[in-house]
């Protein structure tokens, strides 16, 4: 009976990544499981690693695209409210004073940064 519990979960193991072995003498068995677990996860494993820097390239390709500028915005956009909400402490009058502080400062650097891109386009112009 046990020989048929170790070979169930021989076959239980060639079926999943991981498995347990509920029997004592199973070794070869929970030798194999633990063969695949350790080569998966190993950093020599072109498998794993490729995959992981594979999304990382891509993680980094999106968030550098027009979609990610969009994402960045819209999450910045929800962290500036979120805290002006737990510093107003729900008084709106004090919430929409902070937003509208908040905007005008963001409204003074975007000309700041425009008339700084002006600045530029106009030396380039001359120095042509």
């Amino acid at each position: 009976m046990a020989t048929g519990t170790s070979k169930s979960t021989k076959t239980t193991n060639r079926g999943k990544k991981i498995g347990t072995s509920k029997s004592g003498t199973g070794t070869s068995g929970s030798r194999t499981s633990g063969s695949r677990a350790s080569g998966s996860g190993s950093p020599g494993s072109g498998k794993s690693s490729s995959g992981s820097s594979g999304s990382g390239v891509l993680f980094r390709a999106f968030w550098r695209s027009q979609g990610g500028r969009l994402l960045r915005t819209f999450l910045l956009a929800v962290i500036v409210i979120l805290v002006d909400l737990l510093i107003s402490q729900n008084q709106f009058s004090n919430f929409f004073l902070l937003l509208g502080i908040e905007l005008l400062v963001v409204f003074a650097f975007i000309l700041l940064y425009l008339a700084w891109q002006q600045r530029n386009v106009d030396q380039n112009v001359d120095q042509k």
